[in-house]
């Protein structure tokens, strides 16, 4: 898992530092987890994304990741917008953005269904939002 967020951090890093983001690490090099490498990389990708535009002013992404019991835990969080109240930004095609169209929430759902996880949030407007993934360690 660490390795996938270091990787992130590399290609997109530089990017969102010139925007202002400053990226906060907290996870541990020891973590493992079983499942498709690609997949995974493309969720953290979408959500650290929508975290980084939730931010358009800069602002700080904290990656946590943590193991609890069987399980790997992801979060993924910002200090930015916020999701209005009332919103379920879980429901296909809804979105915050005003060029978006919902679908890249869609397939963060559908890579954590493949993987046998779950995803949940909480979020304030106006003081931000944390994404927590719960994957299992290994697949069966």
């Amino acid at each position: 898992m660490s390795e996938l967020l270091e990787r992130i951090i590399a290609t997109r890093g530089a990017f969102w530092s010139q925007q202002g983001v400053r990226i906060v690490k907290e996870f541990s090099s020891e973590l493992r987890l079983s499942g498709d490498r690609d997949k995974l990389q493309q969720l953290i990708l979408n959500l650290c994304t929508n975290a980084v535009e939730a931010m358009p002013n800069g602002g700080i992404l904290i990656l946590r990741v943590y193991a609890l019991a069987s399980d790997i835990i992801l979060e993924i969080s910002d200090n930015g917008s916020g999701i209005p109240k009332g919103m379920d930004i879980l429901e296909p095609f809804t979105t915050t953005k005003p060029q978006g169209s919902g679908v890249g929430m869609y397939v963060v759902q559908q890579i954590i269904a493949a993987h046998h996880g779950k995803i949940t949030y909480w979020s304030e407007e106006g003081n931000g939002t944390t994404f927590r993934i719960t994957l299992p360690k290994c697949l069966s």
